[in-house]
């Protein structure tokens, strides 16, 4: 049995289709879709029951209100709950552009802000989730800012939970087919934590083709598929994250966003609505087109391969957080890192890197420096989320890489302890 928390989002129906692709392996299936408002989940969980058996698949959606209902009993929980909706999600892109920073729900101040919004919740699922789920359930956390709330959910006692992430595998298959080389048959050696992460090696056949994937890329392949100029990936002799961008081109980034038309969030609203009124009334079981609107590579690339691998199907590698923390890699603080995973019924295990192993004080030391200044920063922000107040919430903003100065890092905290005061949460 499957619990999807957030089970409502207008773009459910892509999860559903992805699972019924892989009824081969998972040929009978229950899911329960839980969320907030009836006149959302009804609708989604018609056209799920609608698309599923139009494909002749045995998976039956079911929704409730309650996440312990949802929960009970359940052998996988996804959680892709997002507190606050798609307006704090805008929030989170816009707050920090007035100060100077681009705007993200997973980095810098604005995944600070997404985050002072939704651990509470998130972790009350989790406790939730702990206390009702079936003996052994694993929790999938899909909710940003995925690293900080992983950390936290990951100090739960009972919880067997892990973040999960598709962009690296998205960026290696893009990085080879630009090189020329085919996406099977190769052994990456990663490192990072989820969205700031690099791949340092990658073998096939015994010999690191790194170097000849960086050689191959020209500036334009190389801002399309990982979103930096080439130069970095020269320099760095890696190969980062689109991510990365809001570090080494944080200015332009910030332009850019403030350009934009509008928040994405508020095109995904948008989106959303007319999705939900399509799902009242359609009969024809195929998705909608509007559904193309939103690109969603972690539904079919991660999510439904991760649901089919743990609850009974065919093992594979996906890039997980929370399986392995950075002190196996000598790193201080010892937060979630992301690893390459194989992942089968009985969980998820680190694939073992290539030797000499990265450790810190040996190979890639600026990678490892760097990945430490992200835990530092995401450390601080739960502490942050968990006990809010205009010094922790400074004390946050400090540690970030950007390394903010001082009187704007305190102005920002005012004003996100007025937008989220201390006692504020409640599960979603």
């Amino acid at each position: 049995m499957l619990a999807v928390l957030g089970g409502s989002s207008a773009f459910t129906p892509l999860l559903a289709s992805a699972l019924a692709g892989l009824a081969g392996e998972i040929p009978r299936l229950q899911v329960r879709l839980q969320g907030r408002d009836p006149s959302h989940l009804d609708p989604v969980a018609r056209f799920c029951n609608l698309h599923a058996s139009a494909r002749g698949v045995d998976h039956a959606y079911q929704w409730t209100l309650s996440p312990a209902e949802a929960m009970e009993g359940a052998d996988l929980v996804v959680n892709q709950v997002r507190v606050g909706g798609w307006e704090g999600r805008m929030l989170d892109e816009t707050f920090p552009l007035p100060f100077g920073y681009p705007g993200d729900e997973t980095i810098g101040p604005g995944g600070l802000l997404s985050a002072l919004r939704s651990a509470g919740p998130v972790l009350e699922l989790g406790r939730l989730a702990a206390a009702r789920a079936g003996p052994g359930a694993f929790f999938l956390n899909m909710t940003n800012p995925l690293g900080v709330l992983t950390a936290g959910l990951g100090r739960i006692p009972g919880l067997r939970v892990f973040g999960l992430c598709e962009l690296p595998q998205v960026v290696l298959e893009k990085a080879l087919a630009a090189a020329g080389f085919p996406a099977d048959g190769v052994e990456p050696d990663y490192l990072g934590v989820n969205h700031q992460g690099w791949f340092v090696r990658v073998f096939r056949e015994g010999e690191d083709i790194l170097p000849e994937i960086l050689e191959a890329l020209d500036r334009e392949a190389s801002l399309r598929i990982c979103g930096v100029d080439l130069e970095v990936l020269l320099e760095w002799k890696a190969l980062p994250l689109p991510y990365l961008r809001l570090y080494f081109h944080r200015e332009r980034e910030r332009r850019r966003l403030e350009n934009r038309p509008r928040p994405r969030g508020e095109e995904l609203r948008e989106t959303a609505r007319a999705l939900y009124e399509a799902y009242a009334k359609r009969e024809d079981p195929a998705l909608p087109a509007l559904l193309g609107k939103r690109k969603s590579p972690w539904i079919d690339k991660a999510l439904a391969p991760a649901a089919a691998s743990l609850l009974g199907g065919r093992r594979r590698t996906l890039y997980l957080s929370g399986v392995e923390d950075g002190g196996a890699l000598g790193l201080d603080p010892p937060g979630p890192v992301e690893r390459l995973c194989r992942v089968s019924a009985r969980g998820p295990d680190a694939l073992p890197f290539h030797e000499p192993a990265p450790y810190k004080g040996g190979l890639f030391d600026p990678i490892l420096e760097f990945m430490e200044k992200i835990l530092r920063f995401e450390e601080a922000a739960l502490r942050a989320a968990l006990s809010p107040g205009e010094e922790t919430i400074l004390e946050a903003l400090l540690a970030h890489p950007w390394k903010i100065p001082l009187d704007k890092a305190r102005t920002m905290a005012q004003a996100m302890v007025r937008i989220h005061p201390p006692g504020e949460g409640g599960v979603p």
